[in-house]
């Protein structure tokens, strides 16, 4: 869980590093995060259902296989290209999710699997901030290929330590994947990106746009449709309309959005010259100083992240949720209002790492508060592809608006502003739903025994 969730953000802030190596845009440098994203919003219903046929353990093997896979094609690309394809092999490793809390459900007593899945979504929401901090450091004086070979390591540790001390889990015939769903799914996730990444170039009422965005819509349907009459679906629609769970994957939804919007893009504008010109932006920072810049907030995240999780489990998730959704709002409007200096990059950085780590500790107890125990796998993967769908979209509507603004290659500082606003509603809106998220009616009162 920790090489996993490290990955997902080790590549932000290299993003412009990518870009200038590669000698390709900001849009399609953005791909190395969104296919990520993508690929293990699919892998972490399917390949925990595979898990539920042939047995946990060997899945979770074959998934960090995968996982290792990636990273050596990636520390090897000598393409974008090459990069953003081993980053989709890379994505796979998503199913470590849903994989893991079954497990834990099939180790530990019923009463503990609560407050297991909620410490290791904690350490999982935690040790992210890990990629912030040191993915810096790596580029400037290792280089960017160390982003991925320093994942091998720990893998094959992780990947010993299974074959060694985790005893198989049992397997049932019955369960069978929904291939099907799986690829209605991805092909229109990726005609909904594509059309974002290529709207500008295209024109937004292009034939080529129009006709992408309407795949996205008719394959949506197509795959709602497929899921509702599915046996054992991908995603399980019944489950994922009830109410809570609904308003629970809300809130994920527009974190992941505020999230990968805020934190894609400001290495980038923070990395950016300013000109001795009206209206210019940037503080000149290196990949070092941008980890530098991000540290504070995270290192107060690392302490946020199992407070909050400690919190939801007392008080309830909604609270702390609502209070995590609302810092990074206010950390994004900061970002967008308040950065004309290094010093207030980083000060408007802190509520945003803070209230990150706190929100995505707060969403595990709530959506484990949300269904009974039975379901506490399956509504954690479900989760997990609403923050991840909501962070692909984010990224790259927000590289989509960078690109529109840009002249002569470089995005104005009205864009810049416009992306971290959006990441502000984003974030508000996951605020407005949080004290709903996780809610559970009081079950009702046993009738009295007859005489």
């Amino acid at each position: 869980m920790v090489a996993y969730s490290v990955q997902q953000t080790l590549v932000l802030p290299a993003l412009p590093a990518l870009q200038h190596t590669f000698h390709t845009s900001a849009t399609w440098a953005s791909w190395t995060v969104s296919l990520f994203l993508v690929v293990s919003c699919v892998a972490n219903p399917l390949l925990g259902r595979l898990g539920d046929a042939y047995g946990r353990r060997r899945l979770l093997l074959f998934v960090l296989g995968l996982f290792l896979v990636g990273s050596v094609l990636a520390t090897a690309s000598t393409s974008i290209w090459m990069l953003v394809l081993a980053r989709a092999v890379q994505g796979a490793g998503g199913a470590v999710v849903p994989l893991s809390a079954a497990i834990i459900r099939d180790r530990l007593p019923d009463e503990r699997v609560g407050f297991a899945i909620g410490v290791l979504f904690s350490i999982m929401a935690a040790t992210t901030v890990l990629g912030f901090a040191c993915s810096g450091l790596v580029v400037d004086h290792l280089g960017w290929r160390w982003l991925f070979a320093l994942a091998v390591p720990p893998l094959l540790a992780a990947v010993g330590l299974l074959w060694w001390y985790l005893p198989e889990s049992p397997a049932h015939a019955c369960t069978r994947p929904d291939v099907p769903g799986a690829l209605l799914l991805s092909l229109a996730l990726v005609a909904g990106l594509v059309a974002l990444t290529e709207g500008t170039d295209w024109g937004w009422t292009g034939a080529r746009t129009l006709g992408l965005l309407g795949a996205f819509a008719l394959l949506l349907l197509i795959w709602s449709a497929i899921e509702r009459r599915t046996d054992e679906p991908l995603v399980d629609l019944r489950l994922l309309f009830r109410c809570r769970v609904f308003l629970t994957n809300a809130c994920a939804f527009g974190l992941g959005g505020a999230t990968f919007c805020a934190f894609t893009l400001m290495p980038r504008f923070a990395e950016t010259v300013p000109a001795a010109t009206p209206g210019s932006y940037g503080v000149g920072a290196s990949a070092t100083e941008v980890g530098l810049l991000m540290a504070p907030g995270f290192v107060l995240g690392l302490a946020a992240g199992p407070l909050c999780g400690l919190l939801g489990r007392r008080v309830g998730p909604g609270l702390p949720l609502l209070l995590g959704a609302s810092a990074m709002a206010v950390g994004c409007v900061a970002l967008a209002m308040w950065n004309r200096n290094a010093w207030q990059v980083a000060i408007a950085m802190i509520p945003l790492g803070v209230g990150w780590a706190g929100a995505m500790a707060s969403l595990s107890v709530a959506t484990l508060a949300s269904v009974e125990g039975e379901h506490a796998g399956l509504a954690t993967g479900i989760t997990q592809v609403a923050r991840q769908v909501g962070g692909a979209i984010g990224t790259q509507v927000g590289a989509a608006i960078l690109v529109a603004s840009a002249s002569h290659g470089t995005p104005s500082a009205h864009a810049y502003e416009v992306v971290f606003l959006l990441g502000a509603a984003a974030a508000a809106a996951a605020a407005l739903v949080a004290p709903f998220a996780g809610a559970r009616r009081a079950p009702a009162r046993p009738a009295p025994a007859s005489p």
